[in-house]
C-alpha cells in the first residue's frame, strides 16, 4: 500500500492530548531556537559567560543533537577551552558521522593542542566528508526536471 490510512484518535479527549502534545513539541522546538539564538547573540557581544552558559542548555536539552553539541564544542573553542571544546566536538561526530563541520572544528583543536598529524587526519575527514555532501547537492539538483529550474 502506498498510502497509510491514517488512525483517527477514538475520543475528543484522545484528540485534545494530541493537540496539546503537539503544542508542546512546538514550544520546546521553539525554545531550543531561543536559546541557540541568544548564545550566539552573547558571544558577539564578547559575553562568553552568557554564550557558555546558554550553549551548555541547549545541549542539556537536546543531547542527543549532533548540531546543538558541534555549537557547544564550537563556543567552547572560541573562548579558549580546547579540552572541553574536543569532547563536544567529539560527541557531535558520534551522533553524525557524516557531519562534516564538526571535523573541522576538532582539527582546528587537535592543531592549537600540537596534535599536528590527528589534526591533519581530521581536515582531510572534513574535505572528503563535504566534497561528498557537495557531491550529493549537485546529484540533487541534475534530478529537476528542466522545466522547474529557475
Amino acid at each position: 500500500m502506498l498510502v497509510e490510512t491514517p488512525t483517527w484518535p477514538a475520543s475528543t479527549d484522545e484528540l485534545e492530548a494530541l493537540i496539546q502534545g503537539a503544542r508542546r513539541r512546538r514550544r520546546r522546538r521553539r525554545i531550543r531556537a531561543a536559546i541557540g539564538l541568544l548564545a550566539f547573540m552573547a558571544l558577539e557581544a564578547k559575553d562568553t559567560t552568557a554564550a557558555l552558559s546558554e550553549m551548555e542548555l541547549a545541549v542539556q536539552l537536546r543531547g542527543d543533537d549532533a548540531a546543538a553539541h558541534y555549537l557547544y564544542g564550537f563556543t567552547l573553542a572560541s573562548t579558549g577551552k580546547a579540552t572541553k571544546a574536543e569532547a563536544e566536538v567529539r560527541k557531535a561526530i558520534a551522533l553524525n558521522a557524516v557531519y562534516a563541520a564538526p571535523h573541522f572544528v576538532l582539527g582546528a583543536i587537535l592543531e592549537f593542542t600540537g596534535r599536528k598529524a590527528d589534526a591533519l587526519a581530521e581536515y582531510q575527514t572534513f574535505v572528503a566528508r563535504a566534497t561528498q555532501i557537495k557531491a550529493l547537492w549537485r546529484t540533487d539538483w541534475q534530478r529537476i526536471p528542466a522545466d522547474c529550474a529557475m
